[in-house]
Formats: structure tokens, C-alpha cells, sequence
């Protein structure tokens, strides 16, 4: 819990567990930081391996606004890691190795494809880098280096060039 309200300067008015799963490996521990929803993987040492935000509670799931960064940035068609997550329910789809590439078109200056299995490809496109769409859905998409996360509906998928 520290470490959420470390990134808030130590001014959470409202921090409380959501829930927790217990693994050997890493333990998870959702947390609720003035309504900002943070997912965190612990080591059994106590150690912080990971920590994100899932989702804004108070966020308009249809109106997500967006993050564009020249970070995440693909050439052709390359390999990584996806994990494609039902965030309302908190169950994980996909995890595993996926077929990633990015390219641009006449209407869009980028367009991610994203296969993972047999499934059919996701495609998320951008004509001026804020504004993502996929399909009919406005798409929030967060640069983080090699990772991209796109979070649409109840969806979230956080895929990894590395």
C-alpha cells in the first residue's frame, strides 16, 4: 500500500484493499487509491515485482481518452507477449506469445494488428495519435516503452514487444 501512495506524494485520502490471490511466486493485491484502481504483484519477501493501474472507477468506459507516446513503436511484424484480461470480472483470457505489427494507412497514421493463438486479430487504429479506435469502441491506449496497453469496454489488453 506504500508504494501506491508513494505515487501520490502520500496524500491518499481513501486506500483499501479490493482483493488479494496468494501464489508462490507472486501474490497479487488489487488497491483502490482514491478511486483509481491499482494492481500489484508482491513477492512473498514483501517486495514490490510489479505495480499498475487497472482502470479509474469513475472513468466513462465508452469515452476513454487516450495516451500516445513514441515508445511503443513497431516496425513490420515482430513477436511478443500478450496477456488479454475481462477486467470486470478479473479473469485472464490470453496469456502467451502473439504476433504483433503496426502499420499505416491512407485514413490511419498507425495501425496495430495483434493475433494471439488461433484467435481472430485485433486491430487498433489511430489517425492523429490520441483518438484510438478498435472496431466501434473508443480505445485508451497507455505507451510504456516496449509495453502498449489498450483498454477498451471491459477489456484490457497489455502487450509486450520484448
Amino acid at each position: 500500500m506504500m508504494a501506491v501512495n508513494n505515487n501520490y506524494g502520500g496524500n491518499v485520502r481513501n486506500l483499501d484493499i479490493v482483493s488479494s490471490e496468494f501464489s508462490q511466486a507472486n501474490s497479487e493485491v488489487v488497491i483502490n487509491a482514491d478511486g483509481e484502481r491499482w494492481r500489484c504483484l508482491v513477492s512473498d519477501d514483501g517486495q514490490v515485482q510489479e505495480l499498475t493501474v487497472q482502470e479509474s472507477q469513475g472513468s466513462n468506459d465508452s469515452g476513454y481518452s487516450s495516451n500516445s507516446g513514441g515508445g511503443f513503436d513497431l516496425s513490420g511484424r515482430t513477436l511478443g507477449h500478450c496477456k488479454f484480461i475481462y477486467v470486470e470480472v478479473g479473469q485472464q483470457l490470453y496469456n502467451g506469445r502473439c504476433s504483433i505489427s503496426e502499420t499505416s494507412s491512407e485514413y490511419s497514421s498507425r495501425i496495430f494488428e495483434i493475433k494471439m493463438g488461433s484467435a481472430e486479430s485485433f486491430m487498433f487504429a489511430t489517425s492523429d495519435g490520441r483518438n484510438w479506435m478498435s472496431g466501434p469502441n473508443e480505445v485508451r491506449f497507455e505507451d510504456r516503452g516496449h509495453t502498449g496497453i489498450f483498454r477498451w469496454a471491459d477489456f484490457r489488453l497489455e502487450v509486450d514487444d520484448s
